[in-house]
């Protein structure tokens, strides 16, 4: 880690970075943010994680979520972005994924990639004016739900191992407890 950090002082894995903004979270208070990428055919992945609240830290929300489309959009692909946020990140987010915003180079690739304009949606506010179904304001809102039921579950297991990398790069695990909370073992 001291190597990177001679290279570039800003440096700071995302690991680190979420850790910490998710004690943020748990300390302040979160607001729901959750996003579909849509591609070809109408086919579309959900995401979802904890932001802040509105106002506590709309810089820091910004650059979780935005880090986090981006690397979405780079993971399965598409042009079509669905979002539920407050006002505030929703509107940060798209003015970044717009023609001349912060995310101009992946509007514009996805653009060429699917031959369609790039787009960016709110969900609660279309669902609100009857423009989207009941069913796709749901199926975000449930996604987001598994998601977090799965980290916390995942969490949870992690904290009955041991995971130990020593220097010749093999990967050693022992367990905590005897058994496991997700088999019948």
């Amino acid at each position: 880690m001291d190597k990177f950090m001679k290279i570039d002082k800003d440096f700071l894995p995302i690991y680190e970075f979420n850790k910490t903004f998710d004690e943020k979270v748990r300390k302040e208070g979160a607001d729901l943010f959750a996003f579909s990428v849509e591609r070809n055919d109408g086919y579309s992945e959900c995401f979802s994680i904890d932001v802040l609240k509105e106002g506590v830290d709309d810089a820091l929300n910004f650059r979780r979520a935005e880090r986090f489309i981006k690397t979405a959009l780079w993971t399965v692909g598409g042009y079509k972005l669905k979002i539920i946020a407050n006002d505030t990140l929703y509107k940060s987010l798209e003015n970044a994924y717009s023609h001349g915003g912060k995310r101009d180079f992946d509007v514009k690739f996805f653009e060429k990639v699917y031959d369609a304009p790039f787009s960016v949606e709110r969900v609660s506010a279309l669902y609100e004016k009857g423009a989207a179904t009941k069913q796709n304001y749901d199926e975000v809102k449930a996604q987001r739900d598994a998601g977090k039921a799965q980290y916390e579950l995942s969490q949870l297991q992690l904290s009955y191992c041991y995971v130990d990398s020593p220097v010749d790069g093999t990967i050693l695990m022992s367990n905590g407890a005897v058994g496991s909370i997700g088999t019948s073992d």
